[in-house]
């Protein structure tokens, strides 16, 4: 692959989502034209940006990934054969994100990310849910494959972001923006590309915008040609402050030869000693005021986890959590399954300071992820962790490529006590396809659940 061409799409949002769409899709089919792999706008184009301290007015404007303004990306992506990097304010439970979609050529979002450094300081973004963890996927272009990553503006200034990108195979970063890009911001970027040999493509609204001012950029993450006893200027792009395309062309056959020999990146880092990176603690002068939103919901200490192999400790813990509901939700010997099945599958599941509070179960059956059991704890129930675990699962199989996640459930026609059961399925997109008599037990009634995206 010769060279990956990025369109940084520097434009002024219209003031509508309808406007911004139609705009959004009439630049993308101006970037094939000028020859981009893949076109990418700046954060949350969708509203282009405009957050307000009205959580009501938010919530409003949010779009789903089912929503038309997605499809429209992803039709436009088939009919141009080029990936788009759409970004938007994504309805998400309990609240809003701030996510990047990457549509590949044939229409398929290959790459979903929330931003995980969200700007809990300022009052428009400090109630958005944050992410979980980078991603790092192939994209397929017309001329070969490159593994992208994504991080959103301040994601930026923590230089754990790109780090793990890297270590997680990244080539390409793209990083949609929405802010003052001055020669520190700059200065940030180069660095990320040089220490990680990686190539970085940051496209920012043009001057014009509120508090920004153009300076889209991209690096290249060669400092050193091969050609050449001293060092190359890695920057690319760098867009000045009007409205436009840009366009980064990254030499990816370059960028994979100079990652082999160079220094950088993960060929000489000493992780075993590097453990206060992962200190939770904090002291002067690094304190910094709780915001009442936050103390407000719990979810700042609660982790996601995938375990393909599980621990034995996280068995016991999610076997637990099923038992205490033997004779209600789940027969009496539902427990002791899982505790066989367990090894064999795999878990994911919510902790709260060490302690399992929610989890799923899932195998592949029939080509779908199917989850064979789910609980969450009696004391943490009422509080959306249910849910947050579904998105996180459907966060997760995406990635892997799926769109369908399907499971059995009692009907309520036979065990009533499960109509809350179908009920919380239900409020989280599921839809019942089928019911049979006698799957599980003579005369009981199993309903097959099945949610798609």
């Amino acid at each position: 692959m010769t060279n990956f061409n990025v369109a940084l799409l520097q434009i002024l949002p219209t003031g509508s989502q309808e406007a911004n769409l139609i705009k959004g899709l009439e630049y993308c089919k101006k970037a094939k034209q000028m020859g981009a792999d893949i076109a990418l706008f700046p954060e949350m184009w969708n509203i282009g940006y405009a957050l307000t301290p009205d959580r009501e007015e938010t919530e409003r404007n949010a779009v789903g990934l089912d929503s038309d303004y997605i499809a429209r990306f992803q039709e436009l992506a088939i009919e141009l054969n080029i990936a788009v990097g759409i970004t938007f304010l994504e309805k998400y439970d309990p609240s809003p994100r701030n996510s990047l979609a990457v549509i590949d050529r044939h229409g398929k979002i290959v790459l979903l990310y929330a931003k995980l450094h969200t700007c809990i300081f300022d009052a428009e973004e400090r109630w958005l849910t944050a992410g979980d963890d980078f991603y790092v996927v192939d994209l397929n272009t017309e001329n070969g494959t490159v593994k992208i990553g994504s991080m959103i503006c301040y994601d930026r200034e923590q230089p754990e972001s790109a780090r793990i990108l890297m270590l997680k195979g990244a080539e390409i970063i793209l990083v949609p923006n929405a802010c003052p890009m001055e020669i520190n911001r700059l200065t940030q970027l180069r660095a990320r590309a040089y220490e990680n040999m990686v190539g970085i493509a940051t496209v920012n609204y043009p001057y014009g915008q509120p508090d920004c001012n153009g300076h889209s950029s991209a690096f290249d993450g060669i400092a050193y040609k091969s050609e050449s006893s001293s060092s190359s200027d890695m920057m690319i792009v760098d867009a000045g402050e009007a409205e436009g395309i840009y366009m980064a062309g990254f030499p990816i056959d370059e960028l994979r030869e100079y990652r082999k020999r160079e220094i950088h990146g993960n060929a000489y880092r000493r992780p075993d000693k590097y453990h206060l990176i992962l200190s939770k603690e904090k002291a002067e002068p690094f304190i910094r005021e709780v915001f009442e939103a936050q103390k407000q919901c719990n979810d700042n200490r609660i982790q996601f986890y995938i375990e393909k192999e599980p621990s034995q400790n996280t068995i016991k813990q999610f076997v637990s959590v099923i038992r205490a509901y033997a004779g209600e939700h789940f027969t009496d010997n539902f427990a002791d399954d899982v505790a066989i099945d367990a090894p064999y599958q795999r878990l994911c599941y919510l902790v709260n300071n060490d302690e399992l509070i929610s989890g799923l179960m899932f195998t592949c059956l029939d080509g779908y992820p199917h989850i064979t059991a789910m609980a969450t704890k009696r004391e943490y129930q009422g509080r959306g962790h249910g849910k947050k675990l579904i998105n996180h699962f459907v966060n997760y199989v995406s990635q892997l490529g799926f769109h369908d996640i399907e499971l059995y459930a009692w009907s309520e026609k036979t065990r009533p006590i499960c109509a809350s059961t179908q009920a919380f399925y239900k409020s989280a997109g599921f839809v019942i396809e089928q019911e049979y008599m006698g799957l599980w037990a003579r005369d009981m009634i199993t309903v097959k659940m099945k949610k798609s995206w």
